[in-house]
């Protein structure tokens, strides 16, 4: 068992030692003129990444905030044309009441003149 441990422990030393080794290379490498250039083009990609990805942000704001103009713009079209519609509507009920109205007070006059007409008929007889 203790074989199984030392052989756990000599992995572990192993990978801790090249892992060392590798962070060492590669922190010698960033130091140098071309690690430097790298380091400075990563950068530079990344701010043209994240440039990008605001800009692309920005469009599709717009693009949202336009399509809700839109049709808020739309909604007040389809809101005025149904007030006017409904208007002219109201306005034409309104008429035709007026002219049933009007025709059954000129039917009453008539007939409550018959009826006077028949009365004084009536009463010459």
């Amino acid at each position: 068992m203790t074989d199984m441990k030392e052989r756990k422990s000599n992995h572990v030393g192993l990978a801790f030692g090249l892992g060392l080794i590798a962070g060492g290379a590669l922190g010698y490498f960033l130091a140098t003129d071309k690690g430097q250039e790298m380091t400075r083009q990563a950068g530079e990609r990344i701010r043209e990444i994240g440039d990008d990805v605001s800009f692309q942000a920005k469009e599709k704001l717009n693009q949202f905030s336009g399509s809700l103009e839109d049709a808020y713009e739309k909604g007040k079209e389809y809101a005025e044309e149904m007030r006017t519609s409904i208007k002219r509507n109201t306005n034409k009920a309104a008429g035709e009441v007026d002219q049933l109205v009007s025709g059954a007070i000129d039917s009453f006059k008539r007939g409550m003149e018959k009826a006077a007409n028949k009365k004084v008929d009536a009463d010459k007889a």
